[in-house]
């Protein structure tokens, strides 16, 4: 097994990372593929995702020159750390960006869930400080009074698919809208 080491570099577009191009890749969608952007330089890589190549180069080189000797061991914390006083710190698996081809591809920021959160009856209504529905208003899902103390995991999903049925059955009611089965 051979590693792929990725780094935020001089955007919060992308990310470069060594890949050994026996891995999938990925990079920007089209559709629901998604798609690598390949280089054969950093400076090349910095040009295709509109970048500064000097800085990503900079940016690489520095990080490459954290990067500790020792055998690398996917399966356990091996220890490879940056060197002490490099930021972000890397505890393991600190490999170094050498070896083209090279790849970008970009960060999606994403909520996984929230403690605490809009407030919600049964029947997926917003509610006001004093626990009144709000006409025509509902939430569902990640951004829902969701947690407050241990999350159970993958239920943020079923709750989001849950009660934005159940929003959306009430909704149409209340527009008159016909429902189907």
């Amino acid at each position: 097994m051979t590693a792929t080491t990725t780094i935020v570099a001089a955007t919060t577009k992308f990310a470069a990372s060594k890949h050994n191009g026996t891995e999938a890749t990925i990079g920007t969608t089209t559709g629901a593929i998604m798609i690598g952007i390949e280089a054969a330089t950093i400076a090349e890589l910095a040009t295709k995702i509109g970048v500064n190549g000097d800085a990503l180069t900079h940016t690489v080189d520095r990080f490459n020159a954290a990067c500790g000797q020792g055998k690398f061991d996917p399966l356990a914390t091996d220890g490879l750390a940056t060197a002490r006083g490099y930021a972000p710190p890397k505890s393991n698996w600190s490999r170094r960006i050498e070896r083209a081809p090279f790849f970008a591809y970009p960060i999606i920021c994403g909520n996984c869930f929230t403690f605490g959160g809009i407030k919600v009856n049964a029947r997926s209504q917003v509610v006001n400080a004093d626990g009144e529905a709000i006409a025509g208003l509902y939430a569902a899902g990640e951004m829902t009074g969701l947690y407050y103390g241990t999350y159970t995991g993958a239920t943020s999903v079923l709750r989001g698919a849950v009660f934005g049925r159940i929003a959306g059955r009430d909704a149409c009611a209340s527009a008159g809208v016909r429902q189907h089965a």
